[in-house]
């Protein structure tokens, strides 16, 4: 789709998944977290997951500035035959909203889980410049938390 412009298509809720790598040139940034399900749900409902992002991020005491430029996507592959070129009208099954909230506690804790993952599962590197991150010192961390 490509070579298609659809006038009908919000860029950034309805990315199908091979879609993703196009964020660069359309917006020349990559997205800083992205929600993936197979739970069949439509745009304003996948907005409304990815909106939770920033929930999980701030659990483990992140926050956002001006100019972070936080950019969150949620994408489903649950309804693959709705795009499907048919005669006559398409159908796609949804979740309805009121039952959306167990998939609100999910997005956010699967991101608060990801980014403490982020934080404890690193190495020591060195990057530009010879400047040295080092890993978090888990036997430390282990002690200060009574672990």
């Amino acid at each position: 789709n490509l070579g298609l412009f659809q006038h009908d298509i919000n860029v950034i809720w309805d990315l199908a998944p091979h879609d993703l790598s196009i964020m660069d040139y359309v917006i020349q940034k990559n997205p800083n977290a992205i929600v993936a399900t197979d739970a069949p749900l439509i745009p304003h409902q996948l907005q409304r997951l990815a909106r939770r992002i920033a929930l999980g991020i701030g659990r483990g005491g992140a926050t956002s500035g001006h100019g972070s430029g936080d950019i969150f996507m949620a994408f489903s592959t649950g309804n693959p035959g709705a795009l499907a070129e048919t005669q006559g009208l398409a159908a796609a099954t949804f979740i309805p909203d009121a039952q959306l909230n167990p998939f609100f506690t999910a997005v956010i804790q699967a991101i608060d889980e990801a980014v403490l993952n982020a934080l404890t599962a690193n190495q020591t590197m060195v990057g530009a410049d010879d400047h040295v991150v080092h890993a978090l010192p888990h036997d430390e961390v282990r002690r200060l938390l009574s672990l």
